[in-house]
């Protein structure tokens, strides 16, 4: 069964985004919610620590009636291999007030500061959601498409959902993560083709850092190396083509080697390596049937 939304409906909206240094990109994320349909009762733009006019465009944007809010916080470490943690935090602190200002949301929509969503797209979303989706999210333009995954550009949780998983754990890809977690506590999840949003940056445009800070993530996630290799694999014919795949390779085996810690129960590094050799079964199955086709 699917609650349905209208502009009449109870239904409350929590959104959130964290920028640091966007400011050729920001306005159009920021201009993009007030045009919703179905408008978020409150939206947290976190400026992560920017140096330049990002923190002045988003305070263009504050109004009255706290429908838009700024939040600033100090402390974030500069170097690049923090990137993930940094962001994490911005986001979990962006997440947490909006939470104190409206506690009582029912739909959580995370919205990197590089994305533009289409004026429909959160009623859309959350009218395809059957009770038993707890995370979703459009078609992410220049991707493919895949619908048990959902893009972590504009993506919405269930409140239900959220309080299940815990909110978003302190790990490397935490947002694979909290696909993956969602799955172990019995949600799906689910890309809607039918609609797309757009993103203004691809992953070609990751440093080699993040591409090994991939490996490193999935490894701590449970992904089994097959899984990773059979990624890299298929990544090899997008940019940055070769390097890319190596590098991320090469995070999950040397996190291997050097037996780094996993922070999850037994019970949930069982279900990842299922639910990743299943993905991969599934995923196979369906490309056999596209092949068959002629498609």
């Amino acid at each position: 069964m699917v609650r349905m939304a209208t502009k009449e409906c109870k239904i409350k909206i929590l959104a959130v985004t964290s920028a640091r240094n966007e400011e050729k990109l920001i306005g159009k994320c920021i201009e993009s919610e007030p045009n919703q349909t179905i408008k978020p009762d409150h939206y947290v733009i976190v400026d992560d620590v920017s140096t330049d006019r990002t923190s002045d465009i988003i305070e263009k944007y504050i109004n009255d009636d706290n429908v838009v809010c700024l939040k600033q916080y100090e402390g974030y470490h500069p170097r690049f291999k923090y990137f993930a943690y940094n962001l994490h935090r911005a986001y979990t602190n962006g997440i947490n007030d909006g939470s104190y200002d409206l506690p009582d949301w029912d739909y959580l929509l995370k919205i990197d500061a590089d994305c533009e969503i289409p004026p429909d797209y959160i009623e859309h979303i959350i009218n395809k959601m059957d009770d038993d989706v707890g995370i979703a999210s459009g078609h992410e333009n220049g991707r493919d498409t895949w619908k048990g995954r959902a893009y972590d550009g504009a993506r919405i949780y269930r409140r239900e959902c959220w309080n299940d998983i815990g909110g978003l754990y302190k790990v490397v890809a935490w947002d694979t993560h909290a696909i993956i977690n969602a799955y172990y506590k019995g949600w799906r999840v689910r890309t809607y083709p039918d609609i797309s949003y757009k993103s203004y940056r691809s992953s070609s445009d990751r440093k080699l850092e993040r591409w090994y800070l991939s490996g490193v993530g999935r490894y701590m996630m449970g992904v089994p190396l097959i899984h990773t290799i059979g990624v890299c694999t298929l990544r090899l014919k997008n940019k940055p083509y070769l390097i890319g795949s190596i590098a991320m390779l090469a995070g999950h085996m040397v996190s291997m080697i050097k037996k780094k810690d996993k922070p999850f129960t037994n019970e949930y590094y069982e279900f990842a390596r299922k639910f990743a050799f299943d993905e991969i079964r599934l995923r196979l199955r369906v490309r056999r049937k596209t092949l068959d086709f002629g498609g």
